[in-house]
């Protein structure tokens, strides 16, 4: 009894931790630590298949390794960038993730949103793009 019991509370725990790692704030950031890499392979592997039939896989590979890209020069000049602000918004099967991405000192800062949707269960990234 007491091993079904304790194999119930890992499972559930197991279950938890699985659902936490896939929220839309988790992909967001990994896909910014991708970027941060120059992963742009690891930021395509996060995008929706729908925004990749939609917009073209070169489309969305030269938009992503231009992200990459940015990141990489504002590094290069010694700053730090970090995520501040992170807000997320669900609303069933879409989500939205806006915050400001930037230095400290906030010259080199910008405020992204994020739209994100559910495919086969796990949230991916659908489009990036300024917020508003």
């Amino acid at each position: 009894m007491r091993t079904k019991l304790v194999f119930l509370v890992a499972l559930i725990f197991i279950t938890a931790c699985n659902s936490l790692s896939s929220s839309p704030a988790t992909v967001v950031r990994r896909y910014i630590a991708n970027s941060e890499s120059g992963d742009v392979n690891g930021m395509m592997q996060l995008y929706a298949r729908k925004a990749i039939e939609e917009k073209g896989q070169e489309k969305v590979r030269s938009d992503n390794q231009s992200f990459a890209d940015l990141v990489e020069k504002v590094r290069g000049q010694g700053k730090t960038l970090k995520i501040e602000g992170l807000k997320e918004s669900v609303s069933g099967d879409t989500a939205a993730v806006s915050f400001f991405y930037g230095d400290r000192e906030k010259n080199d800062s910008v405020h992204l949103n994020f739209s994100l949707i559910k495919e086969n269960g796990e949230w991916k990234v659908y489009d990036v793009g300024p917020a508003q």
